[in-house]
């Protein structure tokens, strides 16, 4: 299970900060984690169970950078309306946000709200939906 876990987190990694286009890595994504639903519930506890995130996700760096890049990271309100800059945790709570978006929520979804959709049209549908999300963070070739 070990090296399954492993190949799993490097796997989603290399989708996710794959260059190109976002609808295609993250259908890709979501429909891994939806298909290997006991994998994915271990990866994750692994996770939350004080691990250090890039023993699991060894692209978590790049997924922070990615992020970095995202207008609603490096542009927020500071309150009086105006902008400020971004705090140096922003970009990681923005890419730990994604990482559940992309892995818990559409488990949670095809299963809790929706079971009676099949794996792919939930991954379609929902890729598009987080893709509104994301379109404007620059990709690069890496």
């Amino acid at each position: 299970m070990a090296a399954a876990k492993e190949w799993f987190g490097a796997r989603l990694g290399e989708m996710m900060v794959a260059p190109g286009d976002s609808q295609t890595w993250l259908e890709k994504a979501v429909h891994s984690s939806l298909s290997n639903p006991e994998l994915m519930h271990e990866w994750v506890m692994d996770l939350v169970n004080d691990t250090p995130i890039h023993r699991n996700f060894p692209r978590w760096d790049d997924l922070v950078e990615l992020a970095s890049r995202s207008p609603q990271v490096v542009r927020h309100e500071d309150g009086k309306g105006g902008p400020s800059a971004a705090l140096p945790q922003d970009a990681e709570i923005w890419a730990t946000m994604l990482l559940a978006s992309v892995v818990m929520a559409p488990r949670v979804f095809r299963v809790a709200v929706r079971p009676d959709q099949e794996v792919e049209l939930v991954s379609r549908h929902y890729a598009q939906l987080l893709r509104r999300m994301l379109q404007s963070t620059p990709r690069a070739a890496r």
